[in-house]
């Protein structure tokens, strides 16, 4: 159905049948698709990168002393743009020092007045959460930052610090639970993976495309399953990092049959690279952290999205150079994170659609559904009266590759060559034009922070991304 949006400021001030608006101005989109600007509810910016053979020093997960870094908020939010995101969610890190909220405000620091996107973040906690930390939990979810992740592993081998033990991990759930705050968790079993790692170090069989072996799915599903029993019995509610298994699907969707507050997401990569490109050239390119899967869990993950399972599209964004991303070849070295926050929605969207998922489906997965559990609905992820004028315009094309030449976000893209049937166009950040036609039109970063609350939301599944209806033209 064609319908006329509009715009007074930086919000929608309605909608209506089109051609009944009278307006000052005029953007005439045709035969379009008009969606909500993009959230991507899992980014990464200026983190750490440790090279081959330098270990972070014990008790310390993040700590860089060798000047090694992913890509700023100002280089990744202009590539999001571009791609039709205009709001991301990093992470504000807590690790034994400090308390919540220095974090936040050094966080805040990070990105105020650097990003030309809308932004927020997550609260990460780090190693063992002593009581003070505890304390301040409800304040911080008050204060509107109300989704604090944790690690149910190290990650990687001979790292510590990183894991948040089940005990503090309850006590997290407790504080969370009475004041709306959503828990975010990295599901692996650390024993699982730690035990993985032994062993094929043992044997010297340490190429990184056994990766699988290391991080498989099994130990994904016993720390998804460990975290949901602990989350129901604090009554907290859930949300469960890339997903990247079948088995991990299976877990959450029994989990929400039996009507607990749980919820997945997943990133496009797993959605749609499965362990076979390790096996490439280059293959280093397509890991992150948990690993690649086989085929059945690509479509395993498909079906989750389709059938509401899993509600969100994230990247888990770890922009860096190409020559940084293959710096390491081995299980314990391969860096990782990927580029792929520009590609997101136009591969998302693309292959929804050649699956069957619907406009609507594909809003929701990947911008309406976070607004909602992040706190940020109605003001983002909808096209409605009174939400912010956050509108992509994404032009219907014959399937065509993907070149790392026609993107901005670095010099190589795990998507070279995968063919889309969509991309965007123009982008609109608050009722003005960002990107239009591949060309940047504002001159400096105007991304402000994207207001967030932890009062009840509408459910998820209850209202469609594209306002009443299913599609805007």
């Amino acid at each position: 159905m064609a319908l006329d949006i509009g715009i007074q400021g930086e919000v929608i001030l309605c909608l209506a049948s089109h051609g009944t608006l009278g307006a000052t101005q005029v953007l005439d989109l045709g035969d379009k698709i008009v969606v909500p600007g993009g959230i991507d509810p899992h980014v990464h910016t200026s983190q750490p990168i440790t090279p081959p053979g330098l270990k972070p020093a014990a008790g310390s997960a993040h700590n860089c002393t060798h000047g090694l870094y992913s890509s700023s908020p100002t280089e990744v939010s202009r590539a999001a743009l571009f791609g039709g995101t205009t709001t991301l969610v990093d992470f504000a890190i807590w690790q034994q020092e400090g308390t919540l909220a220095d974090v936040l405000a050094v966080n805040e620091k990070k990105w105020a007045s650097l990003t030309y996107t809308d932004y927020s973040e997550h609260v990460m906690l780090l190693g063992d959460i002593p009581d003070a930390i505890l304390e301040e939990i409800p304040v911080i979810v008050r204060s509107g930052n109300p989704s604090f992740k944790m690690f149910t592993t190290n990650v990687f081998s001979g790292r510590t610090g990183r894991r948040v033990h089940y005990g503090y991990m309850l006590d997290v759930f407790k504080a969370l639970a009475p004041v709306g705050g959503m828990a975010a968790l990295h599901c692996e079993d650390d024993d699982l993976v730690v035990h993985a790692y032994d062993r094929h170090l043992a044997a010297g069989d340490v190429h990184f495309t056994k990766m699988p072996e290391v991080h498989t799915d099994l130990s994904e599903e016993l720390a998804i399953r460990q975290v949901l029993r602990l989350g129901a019995a604090a009554g907290c509610r859930l949300y469960i990092m890339h997903v990247s298994c079948e088995l991990g699907v299976d877990a959450i969707r029994e989990a929400r049959a039996a009507g607990q507050d749980v919820h997945g997401e997943t990133l496009h990569q797993y959605a749609l690279f499965s362990r076979e490109h390790y096996h490439r050239p280059n293959g280093q390119i397509y890991h992150t952290y948990p690993s690649l899967k086989e085929g059945h869990d690509c479509a395993s993950l498909w079906q989750g999205l389709s059938d509401g399972t899993i509600e969100t599209v994230a990247t888990d964004g770890v922009v860096t150079t190409f020559d940084q991303k293959m710096m390491g070849d081995r299980i314990d070295d391969v860096t990782g994170g990927s580029a792929g926050i520009e590609e997101r929605m136009a591969v998302t969207y693309s292959g929804g659609l050649n699956r069957g998922m619907s406009l609507t489906q594909l809003a929701e997965a990947t911008s309406t559904n976070a607004a909602k559990l992040l706190g940020m609905y109605p003001k983002k992820g909808v096209i409605l009266p009174g939400s912010d004028a956050d509108l992509v315009v994404l032009e219907s094309r014959a399937p065509a590759p993907l070149r790392t030449e026609d993107l901005h976000q670095t010099d190589y893209s795990p998507w070279e060559g995968h063919e889309v049937r969509l991309w965007p166009i123009i982008t609109m950040l608050r009722g003005k034009v960002v990107v239009s036609d591949g060309k940047l039109l504002v001159d400096s970063p105007t991304g402000v922070r994207a207001p967030r609350t932890a009062l009840p939301v509408p459910s998820v599944s209850a209202s469609p991304g594209l306002g009443e209806e299913s599609s805007v033209e």
